[in-house]
């Protein structure tokens, strides 16, 4: 797992899933992930200057932080199936430790939307 990374995991129950073909099911999830990447990327990507404050999201210097948040490629594991949305600067983590929001707290954000994807509703 690499710094900053956040999975989305569908565990669908029986029912639902036989609803749902692998591919449809692998797509929705691939939307989910994407909503928290593209969410995170406008977040992250207020200008700077002034510089962000603890409680805000990074702003925006060169990008880097923005550009480097990406989606990997949809997994299984039994019942499980996921996807990851990771953060691949090698600051992410100090930033955390200077109180500024990060993925997790774009996760909450997203929260609802995610599960209108997932439920077949659609991106908000």
């Amino acid at each position: 797992m690499a710094l900053g990374s956040f999975s989305v995991t569908f565990n669908p129950n029986p029912a639902f899933r036989a609803q749902l073909t692998e591919r449809e099911l692998k797509n929705r999830l691939t939307q989910a992930g994407l909503y928290l990447r593209n969410t995170y990327r406008t977040l992250v990507n207020i200008p700077y200057p002034p510089a962000s404050k603890p409680g805000e999201y990074p702003h925006r210097r060169t990008g880097r932080l923005r550009d480097g948040t990406q989606v990997s490629a949809v997994q299984t594991q039994g019942n499980e199936i996921y996807v990851e949305v990771v953060s691949t600067v090698p600051y992410t983590i100090p930033l955390i430790n200077m109180k500024r929001l990060h993925l997790a707290n774009a996760l909450q954000f997203c929260q609802l939307g995610i599960v209108s994807i997932l439920t077949g509703k659609g991106v908000p």
